[in-house]
């Protein structure tokens, strides 16, 4: 294999790579939850298959649609104009590297935890968190307005500190296999996850923050890393009921209507939301009525 030299030709390799990858962590988690699941799901259907995968497109579209550049390229761009905070730091490119990644990780668990406190973002996120399953397609069940917010205040930063393109890169990549690895349906040793959750966010303990118990859907907000949830005082090592009896999802969204993509898309207009998970509100007159026929 011939790698990449030049930043123009990095750039180029980047969306394939990104591709690959993507393709690499879906197939190697749906082998691992057909053989060995952690739980029975509620709905393991092919509407709901379709419903998650439809979600993805179109976030992925209209995403892409709206902010046309991605965090690596902006990355490549601010170091090689010499901008930004850690270029001009002086520090040694390891150490940048290092609190590149650390920044790029904060920030998105700083988003996470802003799309729970905030009525007006929480109306959008939680399509995510509505679904009644836990399994690497609820990893992929966003309503558009979810990435494009996330990118939309991540791309600044990256610019702002002049996150190193190794960086930029290595944290992109690894976010891209990690999102599916911490939504997987999955049975992991008790001793490996052990280990793994000191440093990265494991299903175990993301499962957790998917709990439609609202003091548990606040816990455990990290991205990748579970050092935020642990110095901030938002990390939970198990459910108060434990993993066997822990329901997922919200209240309020049932059977097929679950997984249809034109009412999730709608609900964000749905009265004021109550600010936190585990709340269901009540519908705008009118809306509500052409979503719930929508669904049936």
């Amino acid at each position: 294999m011939n790698w990449p030299g030049s930043s123009a030709e990095w750039l180029a390799w980047e969306p394939q790579a990104r591709w690959w990858l993507y393709l690499f962590g879906f197939g190697a988690v749906i082998a691992w939850e057909t053989l060995w699941p952690r739980k029975e799901l509620v709905c393991n259907t092919g509407r709901r298959w379709c419903g998650q995968l439809a979600m993805m497109v179109l976030a992925s579209w209209i995403t892409l649609l709206v902010i046309p550049v991605s965090a690596i390229e902006v990355s490549f761009r601010v170091t090689a104009a010499g901008w930004g905070v850690l270029p001009n730091s002086g520090l040694p490119m390891a150490v940048q590297a290092v609190v590149g990644v650390l920044a790029l990780d904060f920030v998105r668990f700083s988003q996470h935890w802003c799309f729970h406190r905030f009525d007006v973002l929480w109306r959008i996120h939680r399509i995510h968190h509505s679904d009644p399953d836990f399994d690497l397609t609820t990893g992929i069940r966003f309503h558009p307005l979810d990435p494009i917010l996330s990118i939309a205040t991540y791309i600044p930063v990256v610019w702002l500190l002049g996150v190193p393109p190794v960086a930029a890169m290595s944290y992109e990549l690894a976010h891209v296999v990690h999102a599916f690895f911490s939504h997987a349906n999955v049975r992991v040793p008790g001793w490996l996850d052990g280990a793994l959750r000191w440093v990265l966010v494991t299903p175990e303990t993301h499962r957790i923050h998917h709990s439609d118990r609202h003091e548990e859907n606040l816990r455990n907000f990290g991205e990748m890393f579970t050092v935020w949830d642990r110095v901030l005082g938002t990390f939970q090592e198990q459910p108060a009921g434990g993993h066997e009896g822990m329901r997922v999802g919200l209240p309020g969204l049932t059977g097929g209507r679950t997984y249809n993509p034109a009412r999730l898309l709608a609900w964000p207009l749905w009265e004021k939301a109550m600010g936190a998970a585990g709340r269901e509100e009540a519908p705008v007159a009118g809306v509500a009525r052409g979503v719930e026929a929508a669904g049936d």
